[in-house]
């Protein structure tokens, strides 16, 4: 039986890195996201959005590639290999609108979700002194690599680079253990 991990317990350093994305990644992301994000999230399975007769979704692709170059996007990267991303998005008070505009009807629902769920979230009106807020947009990890904290450790450090790197408030709309695993629920302790 194997003694249970301590604080000063040695473990295996991560084999990993996690790293800013960058527009020369939108390739190899977009792979990943084939593999992994679009064919496996729940809504895109419910909707069949991505199937046989149709392997991809040109406008749901656009639109996890649309703020690549905000510099709030992350990867995980093991020998050399994308094995999670962290997609973000940046919110402004007052500004819900975009203009990303979209064709097919499938993923036009998904659309209107999100934005709907933006809109009642309402982040602002719970925190009156912030005026941006980051969104995770797409979390995901590749299945070989999950159970091993990556997902967590590109929360963490989206959180800790839109505090650093913005100095603005964080924020994942609707997740009580993402508030909770990071820390934010002790920082900010009003619920979204």
């Amino acid at each position: 039986m194997t003694p249970p991990i301590t604080p000063t317990t040695p473990v295996s350093p991560k084999e990993y890195e996690i790293i800013v994305t960058t527009m020369d990644d939108e390739e190899a992301i977009l792979n990943f996201l084939r593999k992994t994000f679009f064919k496996d999230e729940p809504l895109n399975k419910f909707l069949e959005l991505i199937s046989n007769e149709n392997p991809q979704c040109i406008d749901l692709e656009k639109f996890a590639l649309k703020d690549l170059d905000n510099g709030l996007n992350l990867k995980a990267v093991h020998n050399g290999n994308i094995i999670g991303v962290s997609l973000n998005a940046l919110l402004t008070k007052g500004y819900y609108s975009d203009d990303f505009k979209v064709t097919d009807p499938k993923f036009s629902k998904i659309v209107r979700l999100l934005d709907r769920i933006t809109i009642e979230s309402d982040v602002f009106s719970r925190f009156p002194d912030c005026k941006k807020a980051i969104t995770v947009k797409i979390l995901s990890v590749d299945g070989a690599y999950r159970g091993q904290g990556i997902a967590k450790e590109l929360i963490n450090k989206t959180s800790m680079q839109t505090i650093e790197k913005i100095l603005i408030f964080s924020s994942f709309i609707g997740s009580r253990s993402l508030e909770e695993n990071t820390g934010i629920i002790s920082q900010f302790p009003a619920r979204l």
